[in-house]
């Protein structure tokens, strides 16, 4: 600013006259450096929903500011009628979903926020990325930034411990989703690998892209280039591979695709140079990943922790056939080290099972002991993904998995503990009894008692689970059941009379991605004894869940209301939580809805089949496994709730009795029964109706529409940077789609990332010319 002065005395500010093109040039930096940072929040939900609404401001803001500071500094900016009707989808679908979870009553900061954040985020990647140079730039930083995280990945799935635990705390993820990592399935710096398989769909196309239309004319330059970029890419093909996840796989296969068929379209005298170009590339690229493949198998076989080396004799012991109960006594030795957790003392026990069956293993000491169930034994054990770990699942901080229909075939249990240093006896017990379980004595300031279990079919009341605890007063209790997948329910008897006891307070709650946890407060339960009988919606499904047992932390003895406050106070509404009405009622209803089963059967393969097969290792990629078949039943459950809801559920799946049955012999698949679509355009049905769906194939149309718009007006000279950024952001486009087939994450569901990569092929598309080197150096 310059202070124009009369003599002494100050008249007024006037505006330094390079001002404006400073702080546009500023807030165009700080857009851009937004934008880039939603790099380390790919496919992923905000937390809390209150940043997306945050981040959505400052896009909308530093836009805006942008655009006045090129409007008054005369340079304008020219909003097509592309990028204004796509805009306005995304617009509309904001206030489409502010409606929709309203009328449901499923409002929730999130849901709403990703979609704002979505449409600030294309409008601000249109407004920032305005020449090639910022477009290369751009592309090349998110190739760069998935290729840095699948180093990092790498490097955690060889180095383990102090890596691994770094990537936890950085990460954050559940418990499943590290087993991920410990199985060698790498995520970088994403807390899945579903994230990362989504930055890798979209990266590798742009990679290859870039290398296919090197920009650069020096020789020298041209070859370092060419090195750089063919790292990149061979670096993104080795995270595909280790990522081992499918649907990404054919998604970087299909946009690949589409980058050599885009290469068809270039002008006929540079056609044979470029496919020339393409072949090499396409060799190389064989070559690169097949020695990182080779080299791996033979240095490279025991991911993370040494899951596969030879154990000496001294740590391993086997128990042969379980038949009833088994009890262990056994001792942690410095020389015994965990598989799993590396420098915790550990004891390996191998045994096997004959038939079908249900199995709890729990191990007590006086420090926090660790389990661990291992698939076979020997070199080829393998850390299954789900219910593979526990360290508090049993009385006290003992720690228990229970298996409610073990497949026949050897396994491996690690005892280890949950801190490095820790030593001592401890006791373990295998059991094949579908006995009732006793909490124990349930007291007023002591923490609630937390139990693992399992239903199964190869228990007598495969329905049911029986709990007793008892009280020696009269007390507030308050109770949670955690079922994975299944929706869980409960009765409560006193075993001093036949009287069925009703819930003052009941509360639905849905955590995570498969978890349906049920939250039961009794307000005053009389000393003396009590059963209570845990049951599936379902009275012929297998499936996990942990029921927690005490007295509200915040109960002091009052009266009874006060006692009703306090128990609400432990069981909070959240997001994707419906109030059941009191005394069970709503229990009753769920009990009673029919299920619907789809009129198809998946031929020549059975549940029981594949569950004997490992999915660990990389041959993942190449075989079948349940969810590649139960992901059919889905599809045809989502589009049976269109039919009843054709305007949406909202933010939950209101009727959370309607999941889909398999009915695939004696072990029912627990994703079935918490009902996922894996597809972004059967959730956006899903949830936000028919109209919600219209308005997602509206904004794919419109982005088709530009691409066949420049397709027919290319410029007829050799291709150049703009060409081959045209080729990138639609191939990563077409691969972030193929993968969202599988998965859901979309631009109005769990991902505005995507938005970023819409923005950017419009910039690419409309602003900037897809011609000769010469047309990009002029702009």
């Amino acid at each position: 600013m310059v202070l124009a002065k009369t003599g002494n005395v100050a008249l007024g500010w006037v505006p330094d006259p390079d001002l404006l093109p400073r702080l546009g040039a500023w807030t165009h930096t700080a857009l851009l450096v937004a934008i880039l940072a939603c790099l380390w929040f790919p496919a992923t939900q905000l937390p809390l929903g209150g940043p997306n609404v945050v981040l959505s401001v400052v896009f909308v803001m530093l836009a805006a500011l942008y655009l006045l500071t090129s409007a008054a500094s005369a340079r304008g900016l020219v909003l097509t009628r592309p990028v204004l009707w796509l805009l306005g989808v995304a617009g509309v679908m904001t206030v489409w979903v502010f409606g929709v979870t309203v009328f449901t009553d499923t409002f929730s900061v999130p849901l709403v926020g990703q979609v704002a954040m979505g449409a600030s985020v294309l409008a601000a990647t249109w407004i920032a990325v305005d020449t090639h140079h910022r477009a290369w730039l751009v592309a090349t930083l998110i190739t760069a930034a998935t290729a840095l995280s699948v180093v990092f990945g790498l490097i955690v799935v060889y180095v383990g411990d102090p890596l691994w635990r770094v990537w936890v705390t950085i990460a954050n993820p559940e418990p499943r989703f590290a087993n991920d990592v410990l199985l060698g399935r790498i995520a970088g710096i994403s807390p899945r690998v579903v994230n990362l398989a989504f930055q890798m769909a979209m990266a590798t196309p742009l990679a290859v892209a870039l290398l296919l239309y090197n920009p650069v004319r020096e020789r020298w330059k041209r070859r370092a280039y060419d090195i750089v970029f063919y790292a990149l890419a061979l670096i993104l093909c080795v995270g595909v591979y280790f990522n081992t996840t499918r649907s990404a796989a054919l998604a970087v296969l299909a946009s690949l695709v589409v980058v050599i068929a885009l290469t068809s379209f270039a002008p006929a005298p540079a056609r044979r140079p470029l496919f020339r170009r393409v072949a090499v590339l396409v060799t190389a690229l064989i070559v690169g990943l097949a020695s990182v493949v080779v080299a791996h198998q033979k240095f490279g076989s025991n991911p993370v922790r040494g899951l596969h080396r030879q154990v000496p004799p001294a740590c391993e012991t086997p128990l042969g056939v379980i038949v009833g109960d088994t009890e262990i006594t056994g001792t942690w030795n410095e020389g015994c080290n965990s598989l799993i957790l590396g420098e915790r003392a550990a004891h390996l026990y191998t045994f096997s099972v004959d038939a079908p069956k249900f199995v709890a293993i729990e191990v007590a000491a006086h420090t926090h002991p660790y389990l661990y169930l291992m698939e076979d034994v020997g070199p080829k054990r393998e850390l299954p993904r789900e219910n593979s770990e526990n360290h508090d699942g049993g009385n006290g901080t003992n720690a228990r998995i229970v298996d409610g229909w073990m497949a026949p075939r050897e396994y491996t249990v690690e005892v280890t503990t949950m801190y490095p240093g820790e030593t001592g006896t401890f006791k373990l017990t295998l059991t094949t009894k579908c006995s009732d379980e006793s909490i124990g004595l349930i007291e007023a300031q002591v923490p609630a008692k937390a139990r693992a279990s399992a239903w199964s079919t190869a228990c007598p009341e495969q329905g049911a689970r029986n709990f007793d605890f008892a009280l020696d007063e009269m007390l507030p209790v308050s109770i949670a059941v955690h079922a994975s997948g299944i929706v869980p329910q409960l009765r409560l008897h006193s075993l001093d009379g036949p009287a069925e006891l009703s819930p003052d307070v009941t509360k639905r709650t849905t955590s995570g991605d498969r978890t349906k946890v049920l939250r039961a407060g009794y307000t005053n339960l009389p000393a003396g004894n009590y059963r209570l009988r845990v049951m599936p919606t379902r009275q012929d499904v297998v499936g996990n869940f942990n029921i927690s047992v005490g007295v509200p932390a915040s109960f002091v003895r009052a009266p009874a209301a006060g006692a009703v406050s306090a128990l609400a106070e432990t069981a909070p509404a959240g997001e994707g939580e419906s109030e059941t009405a009191p005394a069970g009622e709503g229990e009753s209803e769920t009990a009673s809805v029919a299920m619907w089963t789809p009129p198809l059967t998946v031929p020549l393969v059975k549940p029981e089949d594949l569950a004997a097969r490992p999915q660990t290792d990389r041959t993942r990629l190449t075989r079948l496994d349940v969810q590649a078949f139960d992901r059919i039943y889905l599809a045809l459950t989502a589009l049976n709730y269109s039919r009843e809801f054709p305007f949406g559920t909202g933010g939950v799946y209101a009727p959370q009795s309607r999941h889909v049955d398999l009915s695939w012999g004696t072990r029912r698949i627990q994703a079935a029964f918490a009902f996922s679509p894996h597809n972004q355009f059967l959730l956006c049905l899903v949830q936000y109706g028919v109209p919600g769906l219209a308005l997602l194939v509206v904004l794919y149309g419109g982005v088709l529409w530009v691409f066949v718009h420049v397709l027919r007006r290319r410029a007829s000279g050799p291709p150049g940077v703009s060409w081959g950024l045209f080729v990138g952001t639609t191939a990563a486009l077409v691969g972030y789609v193929v993968n969202s087939l599988f998965h859901e994450h979309g631009p109005f569901t769990k991902d505005w990332f995507h938005c970023v990569l819409i923005g950017l092929f419009l910039a690419v598309a409309l602003r900037i010319r897809t011609g000769s080197p010469a047309q990009d150096k002029r702009h």
